[in-house]
């Protein structure tokens, strides 16, 4: 399990928290030498007086001590409380996540175990495996048409303060589930991806497949809210069918992206399909929400009978062929311009 940065901060405060209170306390310990030294010097000036004090011991005072006042520690004070509330909102956050992903589990165990003959990492062991204090995954394996099927829930980071407060406002949070399945079906050379349409422009950005080989294509009855880039226009019926379409419609505003792809972009299987989704913020709403994941093991039995067209097949062999060149060729000349840069 990965440590979390929220247990570096909790290091951090209490690091700051010792080294200004060890200040302090040398301040005032400073501050008491240097009294001691005046009453020294004054005490050296008036012999006569030091003389009727020895001969009367009954007269000696003893050095007044500062009084404690709370104000002088108003920056311990603060960082302890922050300190604090840094370790409350880090349990109580760990916990809120991992009744989130158990509560996914509950849901949606059911589906796989409909469609898979073994579910979780181990045989025996935990079907959620904890990657982070915010991310789980759960893997199945057993089933025709696809290698294993791989979900991730990647909540937000409550068990972090910061990111939780501050942060929230710079980079919004929400909680998230992706499910990777790689085909079994080696020949499908196509790129296909269901995206929101205001994000089109960063999904071309992330996947070079998408920027080098999808174009926007129509999808008739399709959410307003949702654009298609596809490499042709065939193997859009064949995912979009009206079974698929009416479900993703109806849960449009979940959907992030659903991601075809033969160029090994998140997978080292030669064809693989990745669905990205919103979870509910509701968890009474999870019940309808498997449904996303039935579509997805429906579509991926779709494309393993899926057969292209020669003259498709064709030109998109043809197309690959030139960007391959094009990528191994970029990627000489940075060979070269980084070996005369040393």
């Amino acid at each position: 399990m990965k440590v979390s940065s929220a247990i570096l901060k909790i290091f951090l405060i209490t690091l700051c928290l010792g080294v200004l209170t060890a200040h302090k306390l040398a301040t005032d310990g400073g501050d008491s030498t240097v009294d001691a030294s005046s009453q020294e010097t004054a005490q050296s000036n008036t012999a006569a007086q030091v003389t009727e004090t020895a001969e009367d011991p009954a007269s000696v005072k003893p050095l007044p001590k500062k009084p404690f006042n709370l104000a002088d520690f108003q920056m311990e004070i603060v960082l302890g409380v922050v300190l604090i509330l840094y370790i409350i909102n880090f349990f109580v956050g760990k916990g809120q996540n991992k009744k989130i992903a158990e509560k996914w589990l509950k849901v949606h165990k059911e589906a796989f175990e409909e469609n898979f003959e073994t579910i979780g990492m181990e045989e025996g062991g935990k079907l959620l495996d904890a990657e982070s204090f915010n991310n789980y995954r759960f893997y199945a394996s057993g089933r025709i048409n696809c290698h294993y099927a791989m979900a991730t829930i990647e909540t937000k980071r409550r068990q972090d303060l910061l990111s939780m407060s501050i942060l929230s406002f710079i980079w919004p949070q929400k909680d998230r589930y992706s499910l990777e399945i790689p085909l079994t079906n080696p020949n499908i050379p196509a790129i296909f991806a269901l995206v929101r349409r205001k994000h089109i422009k960063q999904h071309m950005q992330n996947y070079l497949d998408i920027e080098s080989l999808a174009v926007k294509r129509p999808c008739e009855g399709l959410n307003d809210n949702l654009a298609i880039l596809s490499e042709h226009d065939e193997i859009i019926p064949t995912i979009m069918d009206e079974r698929v379409l009416k479900m993703f419609n109806k849960f449009e505003r979940y959907i992030q992206m659903v991601h075809l792809t033969d160029q090994k972009m998140f997978s080292n299987y030669d064809v693989a399909i990745r669905f990205d989704f919103l979870l509910p913020p509701n968890e009474k709403l999870y019940e309808d929400f498997v449904v996303l994941t039935k579509v997805a093991f429906y579509i991926a039995d779709k494309l393993a009978n899926y057969n292209m067209s020669p003259a498709v097949r064709a030109k998109a062999e043809k197309t690959r062929k030139a960007i391959h060149e094009k990528i191994n060729k970029r990627r000489q000349e940075e060979k070269v311009e980084e070996a005369q840069r040393k």
